[in-house]
């Protein structure tokens, strides 16, 4: 929404945290995440974008697998706009995908920590 002097947002500087939690039974909405990260950057309205996979949503990253193909697209996508793409490491741990998450440049970080000092930071947090 615009202010009085017509631009978005004022001077207050605007940073996202998109945080996807659906896993493989809805591939749909997990691709809605991840479209929905690179286009909010594309527009340049944020400062800045980041992105996390948590909980189920994390068990996408197994990229060798042919259902999560786009899923592996998309990731480079966000990496190729600059967005810093994460996942819980507890998580990764539990599905077996450290390497996996190493391979595809996605940083293993304690969620709770990451989340917590985003918000601290001022990025507002929306979840898929």
């Amino acid at each position: 929404m615009a202010d009085e002097t017509g631009e978005r947002g004022g001077n207050l500087k605007h940073k996202l945290l998109v945080v996807l939690l659906t896993g493989k039974s809805d591939l749909f909405r997990a691709r809605q995440a991840l479209v929905f990260a690179k286009n909010a950057k594309k527009v340049g309205i944020l400062e800045d974008v980041r992105f996390l996979f948590f909980g189920p949503g994390v068990e996408l990253l197994d990229l060798e697998n042919p259902d999560t193909r786009e899923i592996r697209d998309l990731m480079e996508e966000l990496h190729q706009r600059g967005i810093t793409v994460s996942a819980c490491v507890s998580n990764l741990r539990h599905f077996g995908l450290m390497d996996q998450a190493r391979k595809h440049n996605v940083f293993a970080e304690p969620a709770s920590v990451l989340i917590s000092e985003l918000v601290k930071d001022g990025y507002q947090v929306m979840t898929f």
